[in-house]
């Protein structure tokens, strides 16, 4: 009844954030590839792309507020 009403993507439904965040997790813990994800947690490339997509993000705002914590870079 609920699922027509969610909201699309490019490619699809908004995927579960919870399943895919507990997939990284049983990723990290068991140190398998990326491949090996169980089917429970969806298609393994969906995980880690957007694994890729949030680490990426996290890593540009580092060097952003590492970059203007340097004292030759304050305006």
């Amino acid at each position: 009844m609920i699922e027509p009403n969610l909201p699309m993507r490019e490619r699809g439904p908004i995927p579960d954030l919870r399943r895919q965040f507990n997939a990284v997790l049983w990723r990290f813990r068991t140190g398998s590839p990326w491949r090996d994800l169980p089917i429970e947690y969806g298609p393994w490339s969906t995980v880690y792309d957007r694994f890729r997509s949030g680490a990426m993000t996290v890593v540009l705002m580092l060097r952003a507020a590492t970059h203007w914590c340097l004292p030759n870079n304050r305006p």
